[in-house]
């Protein structure tokens, strides 16, 4: 694997990287719930040392592990037909790159919860892009996100920054069949333990600019059983792959990827809580 020599925007967490005003307009707008379809999900995803990732993590997040181990993937859905459910905006099409991290989270609506925290975000196209970092909290940067068909089934995967350098790249082939395998020198035990790793998520969380508040969003509601997904096993080129520099310098394993296709989302937030933040003490209680 190669390191792709991007910058690493979220080396280390930043409570004031927004401005006051996007925190405001984030407070007013965020509550909208949406529905889209999520179209042709590439998902790619690794194991890494789990201290490796520690840097990328706020505070009140911690890692979800595995003997030592942390859990990247590298996501790409198509997000067709984006809608709010009331106020009539028009729907919305855009491609989305993710680093996702997967956490746990210690909510007082919820319990410990198993979810997901995005380290970085990049949609394409931009006039979708800005709109969407006016309208919300989520820190969308700019990219291009391309995707060549080489072969039957299969996929070139470029994501490029404005700069045009490469922030991750990877030819893909999409089976006709359901993940029951494991790649080589992974660290589950069965095909089964690794779908349920990666796919039985239900919550993600976004903390707020200056720490003190989590806003959680429901991803499917009701949560969907990940095995009645079009859901289908994706062979990876380990030669052909970019990583981010988040990733890079670390010994990292492929793990089993997947691909979904046309699914139906429902995403709608929760209650925020609060998060009391005292010496050594984080403790969450419902705004």
């Amino acid at each position: 694997m190669t390191q792709c020599g991007c910058r690493a925007k979220f080396a280390t967490f930043d409570f004031e990287a927004r401005p006051t005003s996007a925190q405001s307009t984030f407070t007013h707008f965020m509550k909208l719930d949406v529905l889209a379809d999520l179209d042709h999900l590439f998902m790619v995803n690794f194991s890494v040392e789990a201290a490796r990732l520690q840097a990328l993590m706020p505070p009140h997040l911690r890692l979800l592990t595995r003997e030592g181990r942390a859990f990247p993937s590298i996501v790409l859905p198509e997000i067709r037909n984006l809608q709010q459910r009331s106020l009539g905006f028009p729907k919305v099409d855009y491609d989305l790159f993710g680093l996702r991290i997967l956490v746990e989270y210690e909510s007082s609506q919820l319990g410990l919860t198993k979810g997901i925290y995005f380290s970085r975000l990049i949609m394409d196209p931009n006039h979708v892009r800005r709109v969407a970092n006016v309208m919300t909290a989520f820190d969308f940067e700019r990219g291009t996100i391309t995707r060549q068909t080489t072969g039957e089934n299969s996929t070139d995967i470029t994501v490029a920054l404005p700069s045009g350098k490469k922030m991750f790249h990877a030819n893909v082939h999409t089976s006709g069949e359901f993940p029951s395998a494991l790649t080589e020198g992974s660290c589950f035990e069965t095909a089964e333990e690794a779908l349920a790793m990666y796919n039985d998520i239900a919550y993600g969380f976004l903390p707020s600019a200056d720490g003190r508040r989590m806003h959680i969003l429901q991803i499917a509601d009701p949560h969907l059983n990940y095995e009645a997904w079009p859901l289908r096993h994706l062979e990876v080129d380990r030669e052909s792959i970019i990583i981010p520099t988040e990733l890079a310098d670390a010994e990292v394993q492929l793990e089993p990827c997947y691909y979904v296709g046309q699914l139906p989302r429902y995403w709608r937030w929760l209650k925020t809580e609060r998060v009391k933040v005292e010496p050594g003490i984080l403790t969450p209680e419902i705004v």
